[in-house]
Protein backbone atom coordinates (compact mmCIF):
# COMPACT_ATOMS: atom_id res chain seq x y z
CA UNK A 1 0.00 0.00 0.00
CA UNK A 2 2.81 2.40 0.94
CA UNK A 3 4.72 1.62 -2.26
CA UNK A 4 1.56 2.17 -4.32
CA UNK A 5 0.90 5.51 -2.62
CA UNK A 6 4.52 6.56 -3.16
CA UNK A 7 4.28 5.68 -6.85
CA UNK A 8 1.04 7.62 -7.19
CA UNK A 9 2.63 10.64 -5.52
CA UNK A 10 5.62 10.45 -7.87
CA UNK A 11 3.34 10.19 -10.91
CA UNK A 12 1.36 13.15 -9.58
CA UNK A 13 4.54 15.24 -9.37
CA UNK A 14 5.45 14.32 -12.93
CA UNK A 15 1.95 15.32 -14.06
CA UNK A 16 2.24 18.71 -12.35
CA UNK A 17 5.71 19.31 -13.78
CA UNK A 18 4.55 18.44 -17.27
CA UNK A 19 1.53 20.72 -16.87
CA UNK A 20 3.80 23.59 -15.79
CA UNK A 21 6.13 22.79 -18.68
CA UNK A 22 3.21 22.91 -21.12
CA UNK A 23 2.26 26.35 -19.77
CA UNK A 24 5.85 27.60 -20.18
CA UNK A 25 5.89 26.08 -23.65
CA UNK A 26 2.71 27.85 -24.75
CA UNK A 27 3.65 31.21 -23.25
CA UNK A 28 7.17 31.26 -24.66
CA UNK A 29 5.97 29.90 -27.98
CA UNK A 30 3.37 32.65 -28.30
CA UNK A 31 5.91 35.33 -27.39
CA UNK A 32 8.42 33.88 -29.83
CA UNK A 33 5.86 33.90 -32.63
CA UNK A 34 5.43 37.63 -32.09
CA UNK A 35 9.18 38.16 -31.76
CA UNK A 36 9.83 36.43 -35.07
CA UNK A 37 7.61 38.99 -36.80
CA UNK A 38 9.79 41.79 -35.41
CA UNK A 39 13.11 39.99 -35.59
CA UNK A 40 14.37 41.40 -38.87
CA UNK A 41 13.26 44.99 -38.38
CA UNK A 42 16.04 47.59 -38.12
CA UNK A 43 15.42 48.72 -34.50
CA UNK A 44 15.23 45.15 -33.22
CA UNK A 45 18.41 44.17 -35.06
CA UNK A 46 20.18 47.19 -33.55
CA UNK A 47 18.96 46.30 -30.06
CA UNK A 48 20.03 42.68 -30.48
CA UNK A 49 23.43 43.86 -31.63
CA UNK A 50 23.89 45.93 -28.48
CA UNK A 51 23.08 43.08 -26.11
CA UNK A 52 24.17 40.17 -28.31
CA UNK A 53 26.85 38.69 -26.05
CA UNK A 54 24.65 38.88 -22.98
CA UNK A 55 21.81 37.16 -24.80
CA UNK A 56 24.11 34.44 -26.05
CA UNK A 57 25.51 33.80 -22.57
CA UNK A 58 22.01 33.67 -21.08
CA UNK A 59 20.74 31.36 -23.82
CA UNK A 60 23.68 29.01 -23.42
CA UNK A 61 23.26 29.06 -19.64
CA UNK A 62 19.63 28.00 -19.97
CA UNK A 63 20.59 25.27 -22.43
CA UNK A 64 23.25 23.98 -20.01
CA UNK A 65 20.74 24.00 -17.15
CA UNK A 66 18.23 22.09 -19.26
CA UNK A 67 20.89 19.52 -20.12
CA UNK A 68 21.83 19.04 -16.46
CA UNK A 69 18.20 18.69 -15.36
CA UNK A 70 17.41 16.33 -18.21
CA UNK A 71 20.37 14.10 -17.34
CA UNK A 72 19.35 14.01 -13.67
CA UNK A 73 15.74 13.06 -14.40
CA UNK A 74 16.87 10.38 -16.83
CA UNK A 75 19.35 8.82 -14.37
CA UNK A 76 17.03 9.13 -11.36
CA UNK A 77 13.69 8.09 -12.83
CA UNK A 78 14.50 6.49 -16.19
CA UNK A 79 12.33 9.12 -17.87
CA UNK A 80 12.35 12.82 -18.69
CA UNK A 81 10.07 15.78 -18.11
CA UNK A 82 10.28 16.18 -21.84
CA UNK A 83 7.79 18.94 -22.50
CA UNK A 84 8.89 21.21 -19.67
CA UNK A 85 12.60 20.80 -20.31
CA UNK A 86 12.30 21.27 -24.04
CA UNK A 87 10.13 24.33 -23.40
CA UNK A 88 12.96 25.85 -21.40
CA UNK A 89 15.34 24.77 -24.14
CA UNK A 90 13.14 26.66 -26.58
CA UNK A 91 13.73 29.74 -24.44
CA UNK A 92 17.45 29.38 -25.12
CA UNK A 93 16.72 29.40 -28.87
CA UNK A 94 14.73 32.61 -28.48
CA UNK A 95 17.57 34.26 -26.56
CA UNK A 96 20.32 33.38 -29.02
CA UNK A 97 20.00 35.76 -32.00
CA UNK A 98 21.59 33.36 -34.47
CA UNK A 99 18.84 30.80 -33.90
CA UNK A 100 15.87 32.76 -32.63
CA UNK A 101 14.73 34.01 -36.02
CA UNK A 102 15.38 30.84 -37.99
CA UNK A 103 12.86 28.40 -36.60
CA UNK A 104 9.46 29.14 -38.09
CA UNK A 105 7.39 26.66 -36.07
CA UNK A 106 4.98 27.52 -33.28
CA UNK A 107 3.64 24.17 -32.05
CA UNK A 108 6.74 22.88 -30.29
CA UNK A 109 4.70 20.25 -28.45
CA UNK A 110 3.93 18.43 -31.71
CA UNK A 111 7.36 19.11 -33.20
CA UNK A 112 9.21 17.59 -30.26
CA UNK A 113 7.03 14.51 -30.59
CA UNK A 114 7.74 14.35 -34.35
CA UNK A 115 11.49 14.59 -33.76
CA UNK A 116 11.41 11.88 -31.08
CA UNK A 117 9.29 9.64 -33.32
CA UNK A 118 11.73 10.03 -36.20
CA UNK A 119 14.69 9.17 -33.97
CA UNK A 120 12.80 6.16 -32.63
CA UNK A 121 11.71 4.73 -35.98
CA UNK A 122 14.85 5.59 -37.96
CA UNK A 123 17.55 4.83 -35.39
CA UNK A 124 16.29 3.04 -32.27
CA UNK A 125 18.81 0.23 -32.81
CA UNK A 126 21.68 2.66 -33.41
CA UNK A 127 24.18 3.81 -30.75
CA UNK A 128 23.50 7.13 -29.04
CA UNK A 129 25.61 9.11 -31.53
CA UNK A 130 23.65 7.48 -34.38
CA UNK A 131 20.37 8.56 -32.86
CA UNK A 132 21.67 12.11 -32.40
CA UNK A 133 22.87 12.15 -36.01
CA UNK A 134 19.41 11.28 -37.34
CA UNK A 135 17.82 13.93 -35.12
CA UNK A 136 20.25 16.60 -36.27
CA UNK A 137 19.55 15.85 -39.94
CA UNK A 138 15.92 16.76 -39.29
CA UNK A 139 16.92 20.03 -37.59
CA UNK A 140 19.42 20.80 -40.35
CA UNK A 141 16.56 20.58 -42.82
CA UNK A 142 14.37 22.82 -40.67
CA UNK A 143 17.10 25.48 -40.70
CA UNK A 144 17.66 25.10 -44.46
CA UNK A 145 15.31 27.28 -46.50
CA UNK A 146 15.03 24.62 -49.19
CA UNK A 147 13.06 22.38 -46.82
CA UNK A 148 9.88 22.95 -44.80
CA UNK A 149 10.19 25.22 -41.76
CA UNK A 150 8.95 22.95 -38.96
CA UNK A 151 10.04 19.55 -37.66
CA UNK A 152 6.72 17.84 -38.35
CA UNK A 153 6.59 19.20 -41.90
CA UNK A 154 10.13 17.94 -42.53
CA UNK A 155 9.39 14.49 -41.09
CA UNK A 156 6.10 14.17 -43.00
CA UNK A 157 7.39 15.58 -46.29
CA UNK A 158 6.50 13.51 -49.36
CA UNK A 159 4.20 10.54 -49.64
CA UNK A 160 1.00 12.56 -49.85
CA UNK A 161 0.20 11.12 -53.27
CA UNK A 162 2.42 8.03 -53.53
CA UNK A 163 2.61 5.31 -50.90
CA UNK A 164 6.15 4.57 -49.62
CA UNK A 165 7.49 7.78 -51.16
CA UNK A 166 8.26 9.78 -48.01
CA UNK A 167 11.53 11.40 -47.02
CA UNK A 168 11.48 9.13 -43.94
CA UNK A 169 9.93 5.82 -44.90
CA UNK A 170 8.33 4.95 -41.54
CA UNK A 171 5.89 7.83 -41.95
CA UNK A 172 4.04 6.32 -44.92
CA UNK A 173 4.86 2.61 -44.90
CA UNK A 174 1.35 1.72 -43.74
CA UNK A 175 2.52 0.24 -40.42
CA UNK A 176 1.43 1.16 -36.91
CA UNK A 177 3.69 4.01 -35.75
CA UNK A 178 3.03 3.68 -32.01
CA UNK A 179 6.32 3.12 -30.13
CA UNK A 180 6.28 -0.38 -28.63
CA UNK A 181 9.77 -0.37 -27.10
CA UNK A 182 9.24 1.90 -24.11
CA UNK A 183 12.91 2.15 -23.20
CA UNK A 184 13.88 3.18 -26.74
CA UNK A 185 10.99 5.64 -26.86
CA UNK A 186 12.02 7.35 -23.60
CA UNK A 187 15.59 7.61 -24.87
CA UNK A 188 14.35 9.08 -28.15
CA UNK A 189 12.39 11.74 -26.23
CA UNK A 190 15.41 12.42 -24.04
CA UNK A 191 17.73 12.93 -27.02
CA UNK A 192 15.14 14.99 -28.91
CA UNK A 193 14.83 17.42 -25.99
CA UNK A 194 18.65 17.75 -25.87
CA UNK A 195 18.73 18.51 -29.61
CA UNK A 196 16.00 21.13 -29.17
CA UNK A 197 17.86 22.69 -26.24
CA UNK A 198 21.05 22.95 -28.30
CA UNK A 199 23.12 21.06 -25.72
CA UNK A 200 24.98 18.77 -28.12
CA UNK A 201 26.89 19.17 -31.38
CA UNK A 202 25.80 17.83 -34.74
CA UNK A 203 27.97 14.74 -35.35
CA UNK A 204 27.14 14.79 -39.09
CA UNK A 205 28.74 18.17 -39.83
CA UNK A 206 25.52 19.62 -41.24
CA UNK A 207 24.25 16.64 -43.26
CA UNK A 208 20.84 16.86 -44.92
CA UNK A 209 20.52 13.26 -46.16
CA UNK A 210 21.45 9.75 -45.07
CA UNK A 211 20.83 6.15 -45.97
CA UNK A 212 21.56 2.75 -44.48
CA UNK A 213 24.95 1.27 -45.37
CA UNK A 214 23.40 -1.83 -46.93
CA UNK A 215 21.79 0.13 -49.80
CA UNK A 216 23.29 2.32 -52.54
CA UNK A 217 20.66 4.80 -53.80
CA UNK A 218 21.38 6.62 -57.05
CA UNK A 219 20.74 10.06 -55.50
CA UNK A 220 23.74 9.65 -53.19
CA UNK A 221 26.13 9.95 -56.17
CA UNK A 222 25.15 13.60 -56.67
CA UNK A 223 25.97 14.62 -53.08
CA UNK A 224 29.11 15.24 -51.04
CA UNK A 225 29.90 12.35 -48.73
CA UNK A 226 29.91 12.96 -45.01
CA UNK A 227 30.70 10.57 -42.16
CA UNK A 228 29.33 7.10 -41.61
CA UNK A 229 27.81 6.87 -38.12
CA UNK A 230 26.58 3.46 -37.05
CA UNK A 231 24.77 1.88 -39.98
CA UNK A 232 23.97 5.20 -41.68
CA UNK A 233 25.97 7.15 -44.27
CA UNK A 234 25.44 10.91 -44.27
CA UNK A 235 25.59 13.43 -47.13
CA UNK A 236 25.66 17.16 -47.78
CA UNK A 237 25.17 19.26 -50.87
CA UNK A 238 28.36 19.38 -53.02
Amino acid sequence: MTATRSKQQTEGKFTVLNALGRLVWLVVGSLAAGCRALYRTGPVQAALGRCRQGLIRLGRGIATGVSTANDWFYRRFGRTITLGLAGLGFTSFVLVPDLGGLYQGVDWDSDLDCLAMNIYHEARNEPKVGKLAVGHVVMNRVFDRRFPGTVCEVVMQGGQERHNYCQFSWWCDGKDDRPLNQRAWVESQYLASHIFAGTNKDPTGGALWYHADYVNPSWSKTLAKGPQIGRHKFYQRP
